[in-house]
């Protein structure tokens, strides 16, 4: 008779969080109904909520939907559902190998996004921002099976160095999952490489294929690769290595491929959030050996680079 009489008209609130951070714009649907998006701390409130047994699903780019089954009871005003927690596709992991002395740091610097298979097969590139001033331009992701590597070596003077400050440092990466859904992710400093991490060593034509002791720069792709028994006086076939000019004007990456032997295809499309128009955000071949007068397609920040890419 009550229900009949006073309707209940709950009020339903929560907060959302993925891989315990707080998850902005995440889509509500209760019952099948669309009911909004959580605001900039990942909290949200449902109003007008009627008794009995309900659904709400959550759905963001980055993570796997979620379902919470929750229950009003006949006269109740409030319901606190608490932090629903939900899954990332992927995970970021950032290492930095430190060698200090008096004067400067030599590091080595690893990031790499590991997650599903399934869904890493879905990554159409991904962008990494190293720490400042360790790299001042996003790199485009190197593809395996279960990750996307980026490395990257060198050495700064000790008072430039921002990793010798108590602050943590994050790392960010855009993933692009093509058809305009891209999602951000970042993490603080972590210690542990994936073993089948292959990483693109930053301003080298060639995958990393074995770590760099601290304080040692990485050998060159000749010393790398030393002959096999039985090659001595044969002809290798002709090859050249093509260079990577993500994060280089349209113009110096022309030049470059095309002083390397290589023809250069170039198309503008919408990149990652924040590239100045003009600048390289992705090539296809990446780098490597190719040879010599293959194409090289770049992909070049279109007029607008806070559009969505599409594909």
């Amino acid at each position: 008779m009550r229900e009949l009489l006073f309707h209940t008209r709950a009020t339903v609130a929560g907060s959302v969080t993925v891989d315990g951070k707080p998850a902005v714009s995440v889509h509500l649907k209760l019952d099948g109904v669309d009911s909004g998006n959580t605001d900039a701390g990942g909290r949200f409130v449902l109003t007008g909520v009627g008794k009995g047994q309900h659904r709400l699903h959550l759905e963001l780019i980055g993570a796997n939907p979620r379902d919470e089954v929750f229950s009003v009871a006949s006269g109740q005003t409030i319901l606190q559902l608490g932090n629903l927690e939900m899954d990332p596709l992927v995970r970021l992991g950032y290492t930095p190998s430190l060698h200090m002395s008096a004067e400067q740091v030599d590091y080595d610097i690893t990031l790499w996004i590991i997650g599903d298979p399934h869904v890493l097969s879905r990554i159409k590139s991904v962008s990494y921002t190293l720490p400042a001033p360790l790299s001042p331009r996003p790199v485009s992701g190197a593809g395996a099976n279960r990750a996307f590597c980026y490395r990257q070596t060198g050495s700064l003077p000790l008072q430039d160095f921002p990793l010798g400050s108590n602050a943590p440092v994050l790392a960010l990466a855009i993933v692009d999952l093509g058809a305009g859904k891209q999602f951000q992710v970042s993490t603080p400093a972590g210690t542990t490489r994936p073993p089948d991490c292959l990483a693109h060593q930053a301003g080298s034509a060639s995958p990393a294929s074995t770590p760099v002791a601290p304080g040692q720069q990485p050998s060159s792709a000749q010393e790398q690769q030393p002959s096999s028994p039985g090659q001595s006086g044969s002809s290798p076939t002709p090859s050249a290595e093509v260079p990577n000019v993500i994060g280089d004007s349209q113009a110096a990456a022309e030049e470059y491929l095309e002083n390397q032997g290589f023809t250069v295809s170039v198309e503008t499309e919408p990149g990652p959030l924040g590239l100045a128009q003009g600048t390289v955000w992705s090539q296809n071949p990446g780098p490597g050996p190719e040879k010599p007068g293959s194409m090289v397609t770049i992909l070049v920040q279109a007029q607008s680079p806070t559009s969505t890419p599409s594909r």
